[in-house]
């Protein structure tokens, strides 16, 4: 068991809030985390790995590699330390990446890991299923609950621009366990949730993707109106031709955009012929 706290005092470590520094130190969930996956002779990259807690888990689940991406100068020079110490042994392909993680692409098919900051959820999944050309297989992401249960549709949620947008992306997403605040050090306001998304196998063409995440964007601009009358407002085309295209393809003509499903989504994207 990896003794957080001693890790903590040795080197001092204080939590950047800028940064939204939250620190999962419960190994049974870290193992938890880690493990759901087989991520034997895989390419794994971990996403803000901090000190490197859920870093020891992955090593023990035997992948061919392991990319680290921390953006954090300070947390850089401690996984490098204890790298040194043999705290992170590992004998495959080990690297640690210091930079912006939306500056970072997969350079071959891997599993990606993230214990993120919240502020940050929605930017880092879009990058990774839309703005890289090597999409990861499968993304296993520790997020705020709320966000978790928009995405999944659980808990009376309907559909959003963000769960849409990931759906177009994804074959599956799983809502995997809560993580409780107190969990984590410091604790945040609100509680967090695992979610495993798994890519498409075939990726979707990016210029239907594009228009398919500008089309539901228009619609959910005011999600309380008409998805009707949000797409005349956007001049998608005129408030009668919209009704007539939605009454042809069976959607109630005063539907919102949370009510349609992504197939109907998809069905409106080729008969507007955008």
């Amino acid at each position: 068991m990896t003794n957080h706290s001693e890790i903590l005092r040795r080197y001092a470590i204080e939590p950047k809030k800028s940064l939204g520094q939250n620190f999962l130190t419960q190994d049974a969930l870290l193992e938890k985390i880690a493990n759901h996956v087989d991520l034997a002779g895989k390419h794994v990259i971990e996403v803000g790995p901090g000190y490197g807690a859920l870093t020891e888990q992955l090593i023990s689940a035997s992948p061919a590699s392991l990319t680290l991406v921390e953006y954090d100068p300070r947390m850089v020079a401690i996984l490098q330390d204890r790298r040194k110490r043999g705290e992170l042994a590992f004998a495959g392909e080990f690297d640690i990446e210091a930079l912006d993680v939306l500056q970072f692409s997969p350079s071959r098919p891997s599993v990606l890991v993230a214990n993120i900051p919240y502020y940050i959820t929605s930017p880092i999944l879009f990058r990774f299923l839309y703005e890289v050309s090597q999409v990861p297989d499968e993304m296993i992401i520790l997020m705020q609950k709320e966000v978790a249960d928009k995405i999944t549709k659980q808990k009376g949620y309907q559909n959003s621009y963000l769960s849409l947008a990931l759906e177009y992306g994804c074959d599956t997403m799983e809502k995997l366990f809560e993580v409780k605040a107190e969990n984590f050090v410091p604790p945040p306001k609100v509680d967090s949730a695992v979610v495993h998304f798994r890519a498409r196998s075939e990726a979707p063409d990016p210029e239907a993707a594009k228009a398919f995440l500008s089309l539901i964007s228009r619609a959910f601009s005011q999600p309380r109106k008409k998805a009707v009358s949000n797409l005349a407002n956007a001049g998608i085309a005129t408030k009668e031709a919209l009704e007539a295209i939605f009454s042809e393809m069976g959607i109630r003509t005063d539907a919102r955009a949370e009510t349609i499903s992504l197939d109907d989504w998809k069905r409106l994207i080729q008969r507007l012929g955008r």
